[in-house]
Parts: C-alpha cells; structure tokens; sequence
C-alpha cells in the first residue's frame, strides 16, 4: 500500500469517482484506522474522503505530457486575444519551454517556466483579462505535468 502526500496526484481505481483524476488535500487517517484515508480534490472541484487502498500515484506517458502541453497551448491561444498583446503571444512559447524542460528533466529550467506562467496568470486574472475558473483549469493541467516532472525525478534519482 503506498502512502501519498498533501499536493500528488492521484488516479480513483474504483467506487462512484472511478477513473477520476485529483489531488491530495491531507491524511485525514485517524489513529484507529488501520487503513489509510484521503482526502482529494477532484479534477472538476469536489472534494472527497477515499481509502488510499482506491488510488494510484498519476503517472503521465509522453504521449499524455504532449497532449496536456496540446491542451493548454490551444486553450491559451483561444483567450489570446483577451490578453495583453505580448501576454498572448509569450504564454504559449513559454508552455513550449516548459514542455521541452519536462521531456529532459531539466527540473531548474521547468521550475523557473512554472513560475513565469503561474505569474503570467495571476496577471491575467488581477488584469481581469480572463476569469479565476478559466485559470483553473490551465492550473490542473500545469499541475499535471509538475507532478509528473516530480515523479520522473524520484524514480529516476
């Protein structure tokens, strides 16, 4: 059985959330359990208590990390043109370099990319160029691929 901690994603492998993917809140295990609980927050916003016996660690294949990349690239060109002319034409150049970081496992260059993005959408909300739910959703995906950058340096470490 593994243990998880507050921020990994996970993956639900049974039950009503099957399939859903989220993150850890906390270890919400009491000192009578013998089996450990979770607390997730769920992709689409709900939060639920789960057995850790019911999740996996969330792994992404390459073909998943280029899809998520995909992803958000063609969400952040959809509101380009709601953003600051070089906001918008910056932010996906720097999903590229960010891409790019994660496929070598260049934890500095992907942190420094992380940072500039999760700033440059701060900016964008505080802006009020797009909404809080917009950035969001761009923030799981983000999510996504830190996590993953964090699993591939663990398990190759």
């Amino acid at each position: 059985m593994s243990d998880f901690y507050k921020n990994n994603r996970v993956v639900v492998n049974n039950g009503d959330y099957r399939e859903q993917h989220g993150k850890v809140l906390d270890d919400i295990t009491g000192y009578s359990h013998l089996r450990r609980h979770y607390q997730i927050k769920l992709d689409g916003g709900i939060i639920v208590n789960l057995a850790g016996s019911s999740l996996q660690l969330e792994t992404l294949t390459l073909n998943e990390v280029n899809a998520e990349v995909a992803n958000l690239k063609h969400q952040i060109i959809e509101v380009a043109s709601q953003l600051p002319e070089k906001m918008g034409t910056e932010l996906p150049n720097h999903l590229g370099y960010l891409h790019d970081a994660l496929i070598f496992r260049n934890q500095s260059r992907f942190s420094t990319e992380y940072s500039y993005i999760t700033g440059e959408l701060a900016r964008a909300i505080e802006g009020r160029y797009v909404t809080q739910q917009w950035c969001e959703t761009i923030k799981i995906g983000l999510e996504k691929l830190q996590h993953n950058m964090d699993c591939n340096l663990t398990y190759t470490s």
